[in-house]
């Protein structure tokens, strides 16, 4: 990923990827913008033949094709995640010479780039199809972040299950979790199984198996 400065933005986001509370790592209920949410990433995957490849999927290049460059900044502060653009073309964003921008921390771990960048290009994508409010209320421009933080609100909580089916695709992650060797392993070593193979966070996949066995998908 290119580095930037971004804007003068303090830096200090130093705080592990944390995700939705409201998704808990023993129960998951699948509502109606949940749904969704997985619709659409999986439209997404679909479009790309990915929904049972076992190996990561390549985020920054699925970035790419939506027309933003991918940044690792050290001005983020508080934020793990910037995304900014301009449709027009005609604004430069976060200090780039780029006008479609994600930014995400330096300091997070590989893995929670990945998810960041999943999370931040999923604003986009979610609001282009016109389940969540476009930033601004301006369909050519927009500006979102993510805290590093639990207890976020719905519409984050959202984003975050949009970036967790992106990254691991339910099709995929059900194939995994059914092989003969995989099915025999405790729920620890079968999420180690898959942070390695979709390269994300242990937390991240532990959630996913539950969300995955709940809904059969």
């Amino acid at each position: 990923m290119p580095r930037t400065d971004g804007k003068s933005m303090k830096a200090d986001a130093r705080n592990p990827v944390k995700t939705s509370t409201t998704r808990s790592k023993n129960s998951f209920i699948e509502t109606e913008q949940l749904k969704n949410a997985r619709i659409i990433a999986e439209s997404v995957l679909k479009g790309q033949q990915l929904m049972n490849t076992e190996e990561p999927i390549k985020i920054v290049s699925l970035a790419n094709q939506y027309g933003f460059t991918v940044t690792v900044s050290n001005r983020l502060g508080k934020f793990q995640g910037v995304i900014a653009y301009d449709e027009s073309g005609k604004t430069k964003q976060l200090g780039t010479n780029f006008t479609k921008v994600i930014a995400v921390s330096e300091d997070l771990t590989l893995k929670e780039k990945r998810f960041v960048t999943a999370h931040e290009l999923g604003h986009y994508i979610m609001e282009g199809r016109g389940i969540t409010e476009r930033s601004y209320g301006d369909t050519k421009q927009g500006f979102k972040t993510r805290r590093a933080e639990h207890g976020r609100s719905d519409y984050e909580n959202t984003i975050d299950y949009f970036a967790a089916c992106l990254l691991m695709p339910s099709q995929a992650v059900w194939e995994v979790l059914n092989r003969p060797d995989t099915k025999a392993k405790t729920k620890d070593e079968q999420a180690r199984i898959l942070s390695e193979i979709f390269q994300v966070d242990i937390e991240v996949a532990e959630r996913r198996i539950v969300e995955v066995e709940s809904t059969g998908k």
